[in-house]
């Protein structure tokens, strides 16, 4: 019988019917811990996420209190073997915390591991000082910290000290076959959408939502009309409440612009292998899961440099081109290099192949958790 994991995540559900980095992220993780061999479970539904009111975290933090003790009853009437073994919450900070595995796991005496935690100190005074306190609390109690973005360690060490509990791991994807070549793909696309198969496409993936989104595509209306000398058509993929106004940015590129909408997985991966160049600034990104995605289809990269989005790329030769956003004719120039240069483009595509399959895997990551896990569970 497969050892049970409870899975939890506050932020956002991997089952949650509007797609997202943040939810392509917690499937992983779930499709890691089956592949490990252990057995998830899903917790509990709540989500603890809160824009800043105070009595509502509060009011949160009782809600999950009682379906803690909920959960504590119902595994406690089970039999040793069917109750869980360890706890994992993934992606937990002061917005969004965990008032429920803290409770539970210590009732069971099982791990309590998390996934993406972070601390931002300068939120001890603010409106979510309840909820990074309770991060606080879940962070010093985790029996093992795993960081997929390197910028969230030195947070997590102001908490905890240099400790061994922190781990730094790699993202990692498992990767849609498809079998239509890029030829192919070119063809059936072209006629979908009327996209010259001989222009060069340019392509973003990513939601039409406001804040740090909206600013990246605020960005690229400064970029792309510093290049209408040249050929191409840009794509793209995904949806969101400000995609009117976003789409309002770019009303002098219409002919060259084509709004594809949100995409099924397979979808995604069909223009993936089909474009020419992924371009996106990343503004305040903490990762960017596509950047992995496109490099295991052959597709270069034009990306803003964010310290979690560079590390998903070869540190001394990276499958594109990453960059300072500032000045944004720099980053113009970086596509337009691109543009012009086929072989350049190639040759990148092919080193983010093999990058993704050497250090980027579901395989290497279960294997790992597998090994991390059991020892904790031993303990």
């Amino acid at each position: 019988m497969k050892q049970t994991i409870a899975f939890y995540a506050p932020l956002k559900s991997p089952f949650h019917t509007v797609p997202s980095g943040e939810q392509r992220i917690a499937q992983l993780f779930w499709l890691a811990c089956e592949k490990a061999g252990f057995k998830p479970v899903w917790a509990d539904s709540l989500r603890s996420y809160d824009r800043g009111d105070i009595t509502r975290q509060q009011r949160l933090a009782k809600v999950g209190e009682r379906k803690a003790h909920r959960l504590i009853q119902r595994w406690q009437q089970l039999p040793p073997s069917q109750q869980p073994v360890l706890w994992l919450t993934y992606h937990l900070y002061h917005k969004a915390p965990d008032y429920i595995g803290p409770m539970v796991s210590q009732a069971l005496n099982i791990p309590y591991v998390l996934v993406e935690a972070s601390y931002a100190a300068k939120q001890q005074y603010g409106p979510w000082a309840p909820g990074l306190a309770a991060s606080v609390q879940a962070i010093q109690q985790a029996s093992s910290i795993l960081s997929l973005n390197p910028g969230d360690i030195p947070g997590l060490q102001q908490v905890l000290g240099d400790n061994d509990r922190i781990h730094l791991i790699k993202p990692f994807i498992n990767p849609v076959v498809i079998n239509e070549n890029k030829s192919q793909l070119r063809q059936q696309l072209s006629k979908q959408w009327q996209l010259p198969v001989t222009s060069n496409w340019l392509l973003t993936v990513a939601m039409l939502r406001p804040r740090d989104k909206q600013q990246s595509y605020q960005y690229l209306s400064q970029i792309l009309p510093q290049l209408t000398d040249l050929d191409w058509h840009w794509v793209v993929v995904g949806d969101g409440k400000v995609r009117t106004e976003i789409q309002g940015y770019f009303g002098g590129l219409t002919e060259r612009t084509r709004w594809v909408g949100g995409l099924a997985e397979q979808e995604v991966t069909s223009w993936l292998t089909a474009a020419d160049l992924l371009i996106w600034p990343a503004i305040n990104e903490a990762l960017g899961m596509v950047f992995l995605e496109a490099q295991a289809a052959g597709l270069p990269s034009v990306a803003g440099a964010e310290v979690g989005v560079a590390s998903l790329f070869d540190q001394k030769h990276p499958a594109g081109v990453l960059l300072a956003t500032e000045p944004p004719s720099d980053f113009a120039n970086a596509i337009r290099q691109l543009l012009l240069d086929k072989t350049a483009r190639e040759q990148l595509g092919q080193r983010g192949v093999q990058h993704v399959a050497q250090y980027h895997s579901l395989q290497s990551t279960s294997i790992w958790l597998k090994n991390h896990f059991s020892s904790l569970i031993n303990k």
